[in-house]
């Protein structure tokens, strides 16, 4: 038995008080009150009590619970090989983000740490921490440590980006309640510069806990090929439709020049030949892939290199829905918007049909089963279409408004969608234009009044096909006349010349609101004119459409709500879809000094040119991907769910519970039914036809992780420690901790909190205050029955009796 605070047996000498009070206690009396004292004694009684304990009990109950009280502020305790001393408290940080797999130095770490942790003594406890996209706690003090080892073999490495300081954070909120006077988090990673130097403003937050970084990279920088996904659209080459598929590649060292580019749709190979890289450190690659119209499309591409340190990152994965033909209203007297929208030229993408305003009952349940209403801001003069326009949009379906006309109805009408319109003056309409001659140079008088865009939102996907010059080009639209629109919530996604607004995106309906500051009229512009007037109408609809099938392309880790407009949905649900396997790398790679064969095709970067062969025709029903356990679920609140990309690179189902299965084939994304125009509809919960799934999210790396240069010792540890003494003082390096640091209260055996965990301090605790207790119930009982006892008394006393 040994004590933690063995001078506090000094507390003993309070019993003294309670033996003082016994001693001091006269007895009772016992007063008769008489008219006459002939009868007492002739000897008065001492005026002085003689000092003798009276009740026994009750003193003995006191001084043992005094005794106890003592014997526990002592903090006694039994020295045992669970309360040994722990000298050391340890936590390790394992990153597993991606870059950790260049150079195999995750291995090595993983090597590192199970070596570390069994040659750690007895007197040294030990966390665990992994860094994936976000800092997860594997294994605490208070585990079992034998179960520590098989934790650490069963690591692996992941495609994420987490963030570092969280994980430091982490440990430090571990070994705040440890045991050991050394507190120590070390963390092993690859010393990725971006990865360490992004927090260097944190307010220091390491008191008294030294911090190690270690690993392996041995290099200042490793070469490295990597992809990324930049942006995905469909579009059509007549009836064919194509994915549109911008593609970065960065490079970074001596790589290539030689690769192999593969491209796989739908679990079949549709490409694999040898390309030359630019000679510039990053390219875009545009691809043109013919897609499935009646299936989802599933597809990867693929790069490698010699030389490649890192290839993780050389895979991009991509997705489209199935082509569903939308239904569109048009109210407009634009004949060139009528041409645009014809079954003719619309065919297999858009049904139109022209609102009839003298048959408003029937056009308002037409327009109830529409996808899309186009409609021109003259026509709002009237109430039905202002109400069709309202209904629309408080439906969740998109609209698009063309501003052709400013009547008071329309402004205010503008102005309950929080948009602020007005004409606009010649004068206002007069700044130069890059068609305008410099001055003193002839005026020509077709360029007088000519207006040309300037700016669009390049990450638009409304925009972002026109990036491609051989797609369309935008910079030769001309622009005659425009109104004046402004709005405090909308996005504006188009510029003039001078930098006036001419499209917005609204943010506060339902459905989504494209809104144009001009119509597309002769005396507006002359883009009806233009290649590229069909597509950006087409593009358009398609962005506003209410679309059952969606496709997100996100980072590992980050997160993407998804909104059910289902009442009986009650959770989204993840699951892996197998298209196959990853694309395993070529067995043979172009050699850098090796002359390649001759290309079929411009070498890579090269726009227009790299067009992939069609695939093999597939049935209607499409191909059967199947789909894995249910790696996560996430409950629905108010009819949304934050949902967060798995780690690991690949495309995933989210389905939604609760809600029914669609009745047969006919119902499904490719039809068109009213049924799944309303917007994400319910997968069937195992269905394993790809014409079914309704959500799909292609997980691809972040390419921060691929930069692959390293520090060999971050500036941001000097920060993140807290110096005592000396201002801007370095203790992270220190073997103990710093001066002044919060110190833990630790005895020469073991520790408090071990002693706590201990049943001894608790049983003399319990014992106290039962003592306690059973002194106040025999003092109560005591004090009962004295009233009895002096009832039961003689009145008068015999003289001379004792």
């Amino acid at each position: 038995m040994s004590f933690l605070n063995p001078w506090l047996w000094l507390g003993l000498l309070a019993v003294a008080a309670p033996l003082w009070l016994h001693l001091r206690r006269r007895a009772d009396p016992g007063v008769i009150r008489f008219s006459a004292l002939k009868f007492l004694d002739d000897q008065p009684t001492p005026s002085v009590a003689p000092r003798r304990v009276q009740d026994i009990p009750l003193l003995l109950l006191r001084l043992l619970a005094v005794i106890l009280l003592v014997a526990g502020f002592t903090w006694p305790f039994v020295q045992t090989p669970e309360t040994r001393e722990v000298s050391e408290s340890r936590v390790y940080v394992m990153d597993s983000t991606l870059s950790q797999q260049a150079g195999g130095n995750f291995g090595k770490c993983k090597e590192l740490l199970l070596s570390e942790i069994q040659s750690a003594g007895s007197k040294v406890q030990i966390a665990l921490v992994e860094l994936g996209s976000r800092a997860r706690v594997l294994h605490q003090f208070s585990d079992d440590p034998a179960a520590l080892v098989d934790k650490v073999r069963a690591l692996q490495p992941t495609a994420a980006r987490g963030p570092i300081l969280e994980a430091v954070r982490a440990a430090n909120g571990l070994l705040q309640q440890s045991l050991g006077e050394n507190r120590n988090i070390i963390v092993l990673s690859d010393l990725q510069s971006n990865q360490w130097e992004q927090t260097l403003n944190t307010a220091p937050f390491l008191d008294g806990v030294t911090l190690q970084v270690r690993g392996f990279p041995g290099v200042t920088e490793r070469p490295n090929l990597s992809l990324a996904h930049e942006g995905l659209n469909r579009i059509f080459r007549g009836d064919r439709p194509e994915a549109d598929l911008l593609v970065r590649v960065q490079r970074q060292g001596m790589v290539g020049p030689g690769a192999v580019l593969q491209v796989r749709v739908n679990g079949v190979m549709l490409e694999s030949r040898p390309v030359l890289l630019s000679p510039t450190d990053a390219a875009v690659l545009h691809l043109r892939i013919p897609t499935p119209r009646d299936t989802w499309t599933l597809g990867e591409v693929r790069l490698d290199a010699e030389g490649d340190a890192l290839a993780a990152d050389n895979s991009v994965r991509f997705s489209l829905p199935p082509v569903r033909e939308g239904r569109a209203s048009l109210l407009s007297q634009s004949p060139f918007l009528r041409v645009a929208l014809s079954p003719e030229i619309m065919k297999g993408r858009w049904q139109t049909r022209l609102v009839d305003l003298a048959n408003p009952e029937d056009e308002a349940r037409h327009i109830e089963d529409c996808d899309v209403l186009v409609v021109d801001s003259g026509y709002l003069a009237s109430l039905l279409v202002r109400d069709l326009v309202q209904q629309q949009l408080n439906n969740g379906r998109g609209v698009l408004l063309l501003t052709n006309q400013l009547t008071p109805a329309a402004i205010a009408f503008l102005r309950g969608l929080d948009f602020e319109a007005r004409e606009l003056t010649p004068e206002q309409l007069a700044p130069m234009s890059p068609l305008a001659p410099r001055p003193g140079a002839p005026i020509a008088p077709a360029a007088t009044n000519t207006r040309a865009f300037r700016y669009f939102a390049t990450n638009h996907p409304i925009f972002q096909p026109f990036l491609m010059p051989d797609f369309a080009n935008l910079q030769g639209v001309a622009l005659q006349r425009y109104f004046g629109l402004g709005s405090a919530t909308a996005v504006p996604l188009l510029f003039s010349y001078n930098g006036a607004p001419l499209m917005f995106e609204g943010t506060r309906t339902k459905g989504r609101l494209l809104v144009t500051a001009f119509g597309f009229e002769k005396g507006f512009t002359d883009w009806m004119t233009q290649p590229s007037f069909l597509p950006f109408i087409d593009l358009c609809l398609q962005h506003i459409r209410a679309v059952g099938s969606r496709q997100f392309s996100l980072t590992p880790g980050e997160v993407q709500v998804v909104a059910a407009e289902r009442d009986n949905a009650v959770a989204a649900v993840v699951r892996r879809i197998d298209t196959g396997g990853a694309i395993p790398a070529p067995a043979v790679l172009p050699s850098a000094a090796a002359p390649l064969a001759p290309f079929p095709r411009a070498p890579l970067g090269t726009p227009g040119t790299n067009d992939v062969p069609a695939p093999p025709p597939t049935p209607r029903t499409g191909p059967s991907h199947a789909l894995g356990e249910v790696i996560a679920r996430y409950p629905l609140e108010a009819g949304k769910a934050s949902v967060r990309a798995p780690d690991l690179p690949g495309q995933y189902a989210v389905e939604l519970e609760g809600a029914p299965v669609p009745a047969s084939a006919s119902d499904g994304p490719g039809a068109g039914s009213p049924t799944n125009s309303a917007g994400p509809a319910a997968f069937a919960p195992g269905t394993r036809n790809a014409t079914e799934y309704r959500m799909v999210i292609d997980v691809n790396p972040d390419p921060r992780e691929s930069d692959l240069r390293y520090t060999e010792s971050p500036q941001v540890i000097q920060s993140w420690v807290v110096a005592h003494g000396v201002p801007g003082g370095d203790s992270a390096n220190a073997s103990r901790p710093a001066s002044g640091a919060a110190a833990v209260p630790v005895a020469a055996e073991t520790s408090l909190p071990a002693i706590l965990a201990q049943s001894v301090w608790w049983w003399l605790l319990l014992a106290a205050f039962a003592f306690l207790a059973l002194e106040t119930g025999l003092l109560a009982w005591r004090t009962a029955l004295r009233p009895r006892a002096q009832a039961a008394r003689p009145l008068f006393r015999r003289h001379g009796a004792r």
